[in-house]
């Protein structure tokens, strides 16, 4: 049904040029398959989206012939309401170039001023909430399970907000820069434990030591990231901790750690 509606759409932008019957078919149009559509009007993929079929006919009709399947592109994008997390599920968690972000974004025919402000302050607040807060390691999981067509797509989007805002580093940046500090801290805590097993288990707060660093590893999988701190009273043994890293699996250190440690005990 829809194909014949648009194939008849095709023939009246190319073939009729009588103006009170355009505005007429065009009102008429609207208020048949646009009005109360909103939602599906998102649904880029959907062939049964009035929306999906106008954008494709914009590509084939001349321009000098396309001015009422512009009106009827600009009347779709008026309806449209992107929320928070449809925006965060089509530019982060699965970016793709077939959703109706992508489009408001990109596509020089769905160029409605409002939507297109719209859409990129709210990316933009994602972008601050991000920045301000601090990013999680489910966030940094999401980024780095990307595919390459989705990474390619999530830089696209996210420099376009950059380049409008006229912020200095990517969120690309961002992301690999918080994915480091999860490492760095990582890694800290398990040179820590190491020295702490090795050296310090007969040591009086022993137990209160690993039971802190338990508390850190769970706060780096709930918290965000750059939040997360070595515990006040192990901060001081950091720098000897990464040092000692290397030896806790060396055999030969071990065995002359051990000798040394029964000789002092003598």
């Amino acid at each position: 049904m829809l194909d014949v509606m648009f194939q008849i759409l095709l023939d009246i932008c190319t073939k009729i040029k009588n103006e009170l019957f355009l505005h007429s078919y065009e009102k008429q149009f609207i208020d048949d398959l646009l009005v109360n559509n909103g939602n599906k009007l998102k649904s880029m993929e959907d062939q049964t989206n009035p929306l999906y079929h106008l954008l494709e006919l914009s590509k084939l009709v001349d321009p000098t012939h396309n001015r009422l399947i512009s009106n009827l592109i600009t009347a779709c994008a008026k309806l449209i309401r992107l929320n928070n997390e449809e925006i965060r599920y089509e530019t982060f968690l699965h970016p793709s170039k077939r959703t109706c972000t992508y489009a408001v974004l990109f596509d020089q025919h769905l160029n409605d001023f409002n939507l297109f402000q719209g859409t990129l302050y709210q990316l933009h607040s994602l972008w601050d909430h991000w920045s301000q807060s601090g990013l999680r390691l489910d966030d940094i999981d999401v980024w780095k399970g990307h595919s390459s067509d989705e990474q390619t797509i999530f830089n696209k989007i996210w420099e376009k907000v950059r380049t409008h805002f006229k912020k200095e580093e990517s969120v690309d940046t961002m992301f690999k820069r918080a994915d480091l500090e999860f490492s760095e801290k990582t890694l800290i805590r398990q040179a820590i434990i190491s020295i702490l097993e090795i050296y310090c288990d007969k040591a009086i707060d022993y137990s209160l030591a690993k039971s802190s660093l338990r508390d850190m590893l769970q706060e780096l999988y709930e918290k965000p990231i750059r939040s997360v701190e070595i515990p006040n009273f192990l901060q001081s043994i950091e720098s000897i901790a990464l040092k000692l890293k290397p030896f806790s699996t060396l055999k030969v250190w071990l065995n002359y750690y051990s000798r040394s440690f029964l000789k002092i005990g003598k």
